[in-house]
């Protein structure tokens, strides 16, 4: 198993047909666990903002297989120091756990 983080818009970008395959085997996400969702927030409220960074985990297996994608983003609290994670959306979405 691997464990890789999406850190910028461009690999967000990479993974969508991965995210949108996860959307068509679920029993029915909400608008706040979507690709689109997520991906405008994103670029609307994650990318102008300096303290806050993308923080996608996209967990693999060992042959480079999806087996879950984890749609957080860091926050610094106190400088770079004291950071934490939280789910993309925060604030702005409700439904948009695991």
């Amino acid at each position: 198993m691997r464990i890789r983080t999406i850190q910028n818009l461009k690999e967000l970008d990479s993974i969508k047909d991965v995210w949108k395959a996860f959307e068509q085997h679920s029993d029915g996400p909400t608008i706040f666990q979507s690709w689109t969702w997520n991906r405008i927030w994103c670029e609307q409220v994650l990318a102008p903002n300096k303290k806050m960074r993308l923080a996608v985990k996209l967990v693999e297996d060992s042959m480079g297989g999806p087996m879950a994608i984890l749609p957080f983003f860091e926050q610094d609290i106190v400088g770079p120091l004291v950071q934490v994670t939280q789910f993309l959306g925060h604030r702005m979405s409700t439904y948009n756990d695991i």
